[in-house]
């Protein structure tokens, strides 16, 4: 699928912004401008590390929930998730699992779950699917399902992390999670 391998490899990109002294020495804003328009923001606040993956992060959460919610009638709406299912799901083959979080998170948030008769016409393969990807991003137990399947990989297959999970345990002690 050509739309997760290029949600590869922008993420790959915004990644490689980040100074992991970032991380450890917890310098970002801690809070996010709200992003409406990529473009706009990149030009207007010059992001840099974290704050440019955290504002990366919430723009396709928020994207991935338009493009369903503003499908005009259910058979597109039915489509347009098993799309994203598609897609989350080829993105955690190429071991993008920042773009699968987002992906994940879209589908899974009140506003899409809440589409009772789109969900009944999904066809059960496809729950079954989300399903398993909801047992991953799961943030349980610190993350340990997505933690393990990261960590499963070898060095020459790479990975592009969700550091999400870092971020929260940068702020919120190791065992106040899940």
């Amino acid at each position: 699928m050509h739309l997760a391998q290029q949600l590869t490899i922008i993420e790959k990109d915004a990644l490689d912004e980040i100074d992991w002294k970032e991380l450890v020495e917890l310098r970002w804003s801690h809070s996010s401008p709200p992003v409406v328009d990529w473009v706009q923001y990149l030009l207007n606040q010059d992001p840099r590390g974290v704050d440019l993956v955290i504002a990366r992060f919430n723009l396709v959460v928020k994207w991935v929930k338009s493009e369903i919610i503003l499908c005009e009638n259910i058979d597109e709406r039915v489509a347009c998730v098993m799309h994203y299912i598609h897609v989350a799901l080829e993105c955690r083959r190429l071991r993008n699992y920042a773009s699968m979080y987002q992906i994940s998170v879209a589908l899974l948030s009140t506003d899409v779950a809440r589409l009772r008769k789109t969900w009944e016409c999904v066809p059960e393969y496809d729950r079954e699917i989300m399903e398993a990807l909801e047992k991953v991003v799961q943030p349980l137990r610190n993350f340990i399902s997505l933690r393990v399947e990261m960590e499963g990989g070898t060095t020459e297959e790479g990975c592009v992390p969700f550091i999400g999970m870092l971020i929260l345990f940068s702020v919120v002690p190791f065992n106040a999670v899940g």
